[in-house]
């Protein structure tokens, strides 16, 4: 009976511990803040200041400081971390550390040439709040299609990737069952591939400075468009196609090669499209 009687207590002894803990934990990870609450806050910018006050660090840039595994540790105490740069750190390979930053929202690499990104991609999925990816100078040559873990991944820059095979990354990107967003800047991609069109789910397309001057048709196959940002490329005409996208709001097209009268037939394409 007093057998029965102490298996009971430690019983009662371990679920109050273990709810206590969880109300300890989720008062250490706090809500995640809006855009313009991120605008107000300090970013910091080593990992030194950060863990001084890790649960008031949203926000760490750290640039062209090598990273070691005591370093990743370290990231681990961020519990409310949801913006993080990770610029030429010299970095072959990522920590399973990030996977485990339940906060984390915002994610750049830039200049991390060594790193596999089959290998991050696997890691990162378990980042379940990831929405927004920033590639950079990474030397990457085809997005591999380990991307498609990152289930919450609504948007990806992938501007100044120069090596970048476009064609096939975007047989990749779209497995990406929430992305939105797609971005490239600074690329030398005198064409669209058509195979834009398995991105059906785009709200959102810029290609900027990139030297385009060949638009495809299957661009008009992207019915949930309602940016398209052009501008700064070679273009001197747009396909008929794009007359398909009826709930395009924005068209930018802006420093290219187009005269008054093509602006005056786009338009006309595009009645209810603000083009500039």
């Amino acid at each position: 009976m007093w057998e029965n009687k102490n298996l009971k207590i430690k019983n009662i002894v371990f679920i109050i511990f273990f709810v206590f803990s969880n109300c300890m934990i989720c008062q250490a990870q706090r809500r995640l803040l809006n855009d313009d609450e991120l605008m107000n806050i300090d970013v910091y910018y080593n990992i030194e200041d950060a863990i001084k006050n890790p649960l008031e660090v949203y926000w760490l840039i750290l640039k062209d400081v090598p990273l070691t595994i005591k370093d990743f540790k370290e990231l681990r105490k961020l519990k409310n971390l949801q913006i993080l740069a990770l610029s030429g750190n010299q970095l072959d390979k990522i920590s399973p550390i990030l996977g485990k930053l339940k906060s984390l929202q915002d994610l750049e690499i830039t200049n991390n040439p060594e790193l596999n990104f089959a290998n991050v991609f696997k890691i990162l999925s378990k980042a379940k709040n990831l929405e927004y990816l920033i590639l950079r100078r990474n030397g990457i040559k085809i997005i591999p299609k380990e991307i498609r873990f990152l289930k919450s991944l609504k948007s990806i820059n992938l501007s100044e990737e120069d090596t970048l095979n476009i064609k096939y990354s975007l047989f990749s990107l779209s497995q990406c069952i929430s992305l939105k967003n797609l971005y490239f800047s600074n690329l030398q991609m005198p064409s669209l591939p058509i195979e834009i069109n398995l991105l059906g789910n785009l709200e959102s397309l810029k290609i900027s400075f990139s030297n385009l001057t060949y638009l495809p048709k299957e661009i008009g196959e992207l019915q949930n468009l309602k940016t398209l940002s052009l501008d700064h490329n070679n273009l001197t005409e747009l396909p008929t196609s794009i007359s398909k996208l009826h709930v395009l709001q924005k068209l930018d097209i802006y420093s290219n090669n187009f005269t008054p009268e093509d602006y005056e037939s786009i338009r006309k394409l595009l009645p209810d499209t603000k083009v500039q």
